[in-house]
């Protein structure tokens, strides 16, 4: 992440409301919220940027692996059934045990 675009970014877009925040004269009511909406929006986005989103970030990828983790599992797993693939005999007794076999070994 590059933090000084981020709060240089930031802080021009807060100091150019500042003006607005501060008007007198006539509509400056509406010219003073607006300039309340853009300087907090902007604070409160940048504060999100810097720390919520790259925590939030970190806790869902604690669990995650590279995409090829998956593939080598996949992978091993075949090359481990094609080598050691058997005749099951036949009935309902050698089919569950090959299930079982399949389940103890992933």
């Amino acid at each position: 992440m590059r933090l000084r675009p981020v709060l240089m970014t930031a802080l021009s877009t807060m100091m150019g409301s500042l003006p607005l925040i501060f008007a007198t004269g006539a509509g400056s009511e509406s010219r003073v919220l607006l300039g309340t909406v853009i300087f907090s929006g902007v604070l409160m986005t940048t504060l999100m940027t810097l720390f919520i989103v790259p925590v939030v970030y970190d806790l869902l990828a604690r669990n995650t692996g590279s995409p090829q983790t998956v593939s080598r599992l996949l992978n091993k797993l075949q090359t481990k059934y094609t080598e050691s693939e058997k005749p099951v005999g036949s009935g309902a007794g050698g089919a569950n045990q090959a299930v079982s076999q399949r389940r103890e070994d992933i």
